[in-house]
């Protein structure tokens, strides 16, 4: 009813495509769902429409190409093929810089995935320091292990100690060693890296200074 009163005999709905519609005195004005949309009529004057955002960009076919997973999450099926050719993804340059944490003192260090890998742990003091390795590891997980003092100084023997029953691979710059744990005297501004190379049993650690 218009304001003020009077009646009102009929009104235009207009789309972004289509023919608009002239809704007449008696009509029902349907707001339609589609494609991951439905609306809900409820109160009086009110439609709620409400959007799947689980599952999208479907080749009709029920086959994803993109799928929602949670808030600012999206997942895209492997191997996609656009128009008939693999899609070339392009991205601004940008830089990587990798988390780090300093050991300043001489300690004993239990290293752990959530914490510790991918990290540059780094030894700036000039004792000794013992690290160990997490009995449970994934392969792939790594830790890598900088030695860097004020100066050109040497350090302290680095001890790299896998859990009971796993062991360390790595060429010591004289020998290769396999053992449970492995001595490491670095020069400064080296490092040393250790692999997991099979869950939760073996390492491999390669170092800058061997």
């Amino acid at each position: 009813t218009p304001s003020g009163g009077g009646t009102m005999s009929s009104f235009s709905l207009a789309g972004d495509s289509g023919t608009p519609q002239t809704i007449t005195d008696g009509n029902t004005l349907d707001i339609a769902g589609g494609t991951g949309i439905d609306t809900v009529a409820g109160a009086t004057d009110t439609v709620t429409i409400s959007v799947d955002v689980s599952d999208f960009m479907t080749n009709g076919v029920n086959n994803r190409v993109l799928t929602a997973t949670g808030t600012d999450a999206m997942n895209a099926e492997a191997n996609m093929t656009f128009d008939g050719s693999t899609l070339d993804v392009l991205g601004a340059g940008r830089t990587y810089e990798g988390s780090t944490t300093i050991y300043a003192v001489s300690a004993t260090t239990n290293l752990t995935a959530a914490n510790d890998a991918g990290k540059y742990l780094i030894k700036s003091h000039t004792g000794t320091h013992t690290f160990n390795l997490p009995a449970s590891s994934s392969v792939g997980e790594h830790y890598t292990i900088v030695y860097g003092p004020a100066a050109t100084t040497t350090s302290g023997a680095v001890t790299i100690d896998a859990a009971a029953g796993d062991n360390i691979t790595w060429y010591d710059g004289s020998a290769s060693v396999y053992a449970n744990a492995i001595t490491w005297t670095p020069k400064a501004g080296s490092a040393i890296t250790i692999i997991c190379s099979s869950a939760s049993s073996a390492w491999v650690a390669i170092g800058t200074d061997q």
